[in-house]
Order: C-alpha cells, then structure tokens, then sequence
C-alpha cells in the first residue's frame, strides 16, 4: 500500500518518518522509565505539542532577528542569538508556563521528564523543518546527499557546518 503513490510522493514520506521517528522512539523510551508516579498521557501529549509550539515561536523570532541584523555575519548571530536564546529560550518559556503550577510536578524527574518531551516536540518539528525546508528550495540530489542524513546524525557537531553551507547555497 504504501508504494501506491507517486514516487516522489514515497519520497516525502520516507523522509516525515525519518524526521519524525527519533521522536516518536525517545517519547517511548522517555515513558517507559520507571518513576515513583506515572504522568498522565494526556500532559505529556500536551506537552510535545506544546514543544512543536515553541518552535513555532522560535522561528518567528529567529525571523524577525535576521530581518533586523541584516548587515552583521548572520551565521555567527544565528549559532548565538537564535540557538542560545531564542529558541532554548521558547522552550523554557513554554515548559514554565504549562508545567510550573501544574498539580502532577511533585518531584525533580517530574520536571525533567516535562523538559524532555517539550525538546522532543521541538525536535521532531526542527526535523521536518529541516528536511522540507530544504527540499523545497535546492534539486532533489543535494536534499538527499547534502543536508538530512548527515544533519540527523551528527546534528550538535555539524550545526555549524550546515549554516555555513545553508548560508552559502541560498
């Protein structure tokens, strides 16, 4: 059934469950761990949309940064404007407001498995970001070589690599 579509069409789909499943993994992993008290799964799927929602939030302010530093060396204020405040900044915005007063955080693994599934959100949203964001600007052969499979690998290290070749090829 799968293979019913378009092969471009197949395409996009391998690459929304290539984004989205370190998520969908770390999600399960996250709420397999033994706890003194298990959450309820409804905060915790609140909680990683919440996460696509700060992304959302850091994109928008990342955007209006770029538009109001456009002569200064945009990479360097990018890895550390946009990655350092603005968007760990969403998340802790995000995580305080929905977790803070909330009745079911009573203990410090509470607050940590919260932090887990906001950045889990947020992740799986900068995935597909970066997958499509991509594929919809560069041809099909750079999209499949040059930015999801090594960025999804080795993402923290080669941060700084694929802005400057983002940067390079726009």
């Amino acid at each position: 059934m799968f293979m019913m579509f378009d092969p471009l069409i197949n395409i996009l789909l391998i690459y929304l469950i290539a984004a989205v499943l370190p998520a969908v993994l770390l999600v399960n992993y996250a709420s397999s761990q033994p706890s003194l008290h298990k959450q309820p799964t409804g905060i915790m799927m609140h909680l990683l949309w919440e996460g696509v929602i700060a992304a959302l939030i850091a994109l928008v302010l990342e955007w209006l940064m770029q538009q109001a530093i456009t002569g200064y060396k945009i990479a360097s204020w990018e890895l550390y404007m946009g990655v350092g405040i603005v968007e760990e900044g969403a998340k802790l915005f995000i995580l305080k407001r929905e977790t803070w007063d909330s009745p079911y955080f009573e203990t410090r693994y509470d607050g940590i498995l919260y932090a887990v599934f906001v950045s889990l959100g947020f992740a799986a949203f900068e995935n597909i970001k970066y997958v499509y964001g991509l594929w919809s600007i560069r041809c099909c052969d750079a999209c499949i070589t040059g930015h999801p499979c090594p960025h999804g690998i080795c993402s923290i290290d080669g941060h700084v690599l694929w802005t400057g070749k983002r940067c390079c090829l726009s």
